[in-house]
This record gives C-alpha cells, sequence and structure tokens, in this order.
C-alpha cells in the first residue's frame, strides 16, 4: 500500500489531537511540520517522533510543510493569519 504522507501547519492542542489520530492511520507518516515559531516546530516533530514514531522535522518554511505531505492539515484557529 502506498505510504501517505502528512504536513501539520501549526503545533498545539489541535495539532497534538490530529497527530493522535494521523498515528492511527496505517502506512501514515509525518514529513513536516510548520509553525512560525521553529523551536516549537522542532519540538512538537520530535515529540511525535518519541509518542507515535512518526518522523517529522520542524519548519517556518509553510511552503515546505505544504509540499511535503499529500495532506496537509492547518491544525489551528489562529488570530492573526498564517502566511
Amino acid at each position: 500500500m502506498k505510504t501517505i504522507r502528512f504536513g501539520i501547519l501549526a503545533t498545539g492542542d489541535i495539532a497534538a489531537r490530529l497527530a493522535d489520530t494521523i498515528a492511527t492511520v496505517e502506512h501514515a507518516e509525518v514529513l513536516a511540520v510548520g509553525s512560525r515559531n521553529l523551536e516549537k516546530a522542532e519540538a512538537f516533530a520530535k515529540e511525535m517522533g518519541e509518542k507515535y514514531g512518526l518522523l517529522a522535522r520542524g519548519t517556518t518554511d509553510i511552503e515546505e510543510a505544504v509540499r511535503a505531505g499529500d495532506i496537509v492539515s492547518v491544525a489551528a484557529s489562529p488570530v492573526k493569519p498564517i502566511t
């Protein structure tokens, strides 16, 4: 079966719940976690790896995160638009 690649834009509670769900999908992998804050993106990616074995990298390059996935989720309700 084909691997389903995910990109996640955000690092908060909604993104964590999304990661919980992605971890249940057979043949799923998360390639990128996008955030305005690189430290938060990298920490979230590391946590997903430790908790679920999902390998991801954190990035502030939103286009990179979007290109990385077959499915991309904006897992936030931002006050300020993601640009």
